[in-house]
């Protein structure tokens, strides 16, 4: 496995401990964890996709990283 996505799996570990909006996680319910849970999944694959992308034949779309963003911007983003 690539070092980016070994850092970018324990940066979005260490993330999903401080991301809750509300006072008390632990009175989520059920449906609140699912689309936490698949919010956080989709962010990943994203990131991910994002960065193993063939940047010869791509080009990213987000103004905020630029045509060719680097691992860390896109980890960081």
């Amino acid at each position: 496995m690539r070092p980016s996505l070994v850092a970018l799996a324990i940066a979005l570990v260490m993330l999903t401990g401080c991301a809750s909006m509300r006072p008390n996680p632990d009175e989520w319910t059920d449906k609140e964890r699912l689309a936490f849970g698949l919010s956080i999944a989709a962010h990943t694959l994203d990131a991910g996709t994002t960065i193993a992308a063939d940047w010869d034949k791509c080009r990213e779309v987000n103004p905020i990283l630029g045509a060719e963003p680097s691992d860390a911007s896109i980890i960081a983003f």
